[in-house]
């Protein structure tokens, strides 16, 4: 069966991603994609495993005739509900997305870009919330984070565990994993994620603060050890 596509159009990079419902683009080990040109690539399952979607940049100057690619015409096939499209190549897929769209964004990128920027937090928890239901993975991120700066830390523990779990390189989706299984006690999770968030740093980016957090918990850890007994101690 043809993996079903959603298709989110993010106008102001002008890059159409095109994933299996529930996936999402970043946070994914670059095994498991695999380029066609400079412009379009396929992600998959697992490093040998079947596509599961494409992300285009560049997506409304795509010249779709470029020999370079001519696969996009051909297998992987798609089915794209959005789009009317069953068993459809990703030159096809790209084609009606244009039609579809027509340089406006989608509408979960829509909430997702006025989620970002609404700094009052419960203003932001109502866009992140219109932005998951408008069928956008990556709202689960945002709306954990959101829960959690709110102290809804059950709450964001599901949306970030789950965020976590679909974007595992990613280290700012492990940090706040392990914030929010910190927040409810379950230490041995929040070691685990921020060590993952510890290996994922880019010192070319904002790191995080997991080194530190780790190290917190270790010496907490510590000191609730319970001392060993020597011989001759009542």
């Amino acid at each position: 069966m043809p993996v079903r596509l959603h298709l989110s159009y993010v106008s102001e990079l002008d890059d159409l991603i095109a994933l299996e419902y529930g996936r999402v683009d970043e946070g994914q080990p670059r095994s498991r994609w695999r380029a066609i040109g400079p412009q379009i690539a396929y992600l998959h399952e697992s490093r040998d495993g079947p596509a599961v979607g494409l992300r285009v940049l560049e997506f409304s100057e795509l010249d779709l005739d470029d020999p370079s690619v001519g696969a996009i015409s051909h297998a992987p096939l798609f089915d794209a509900p959005m789009l009317g499209l069953t068993g459809a190549s990703a030159g096809a897929i790209i084609l009606a997305a244009r039609a579809l769209f027509d340089g406006t964004a989608s509408i979960g990128n829509t909430y997702f870009r006025l989620a970002t920027g609404e700094p009052n937090p419960e203003e932001a928890l109502d866009l992140w919330l219109c932005c998951l239901q408008a069928g956008e993975p990556v709202a689960h991120y945002g709306l954990g984070v959101t829960l959690y700066r709110l102290g809804r830390y059950q709450e964001a523990y599901r949306h970030l565990r789950y965020y976590a779990d679909i974007a595992p390189a990613l280290d700012w989706s492990q940090y706040w994993y392990g914030r929010a299984a910190e927040a409810l006690g379950h230490e041995g999770e929040a070691r685990k994620a921020y060590r993952r968030a510890v290996e994922l740093d880019d010192p070319w980016k904002p790191e995080t603060d997991a080194q530190e957090r780790l190290a917190a918990l270790q010496r907490q850890r510590g000191r609730r050890r319970p001392r060993r007994r020597t011989r001759g101690q009542s």
